[in-house]
């Protein structure tokens, strides 16, 4: 039986040569991605270049279809980080 796919927007911080240093989930969630899911407007509006840091955000969309696999990219294991956190799965339950 393969393990559930799951899905978030989140708010990346990417460096100057566009490197994922982290993604932030705000609402994870396990199953298929809706069809009509759009990016909330409060995470839309944090979407800006931080010059202080010298660093952009900007909101992703990601999405797994199955989380039995190993993580495939920063995206990836920063979503499964947060679905962790917000207790959707259990440890060792990736």
């Amino acid at each position: 039986m393969s393990a559930p796919g799951a899905w978030g927007f989140g708010l990346a911080t990417l460096d100057a040569q566009g490197t994922v240093l982290d993604v932030w989930f705000p609402e994870p969630a396990l199953g298929a991605a809706p069809a009509e899911a759009t990016a909330p407007a409060a995470l839309s509006d944090l979407g800006t270049p931080d010059q202080a840091r010298r660093v952009t955000r900007g909101v992703r969309l990601v999405v797994l279809d199955e989380l039995a696999q190993p993580p495939a990219s920063t995206e990836d294991a920063w979503l499964r980080l947060h679905l962790l956190s917000h207790r959707l799965v259990a440890p060792h339950g990736l």
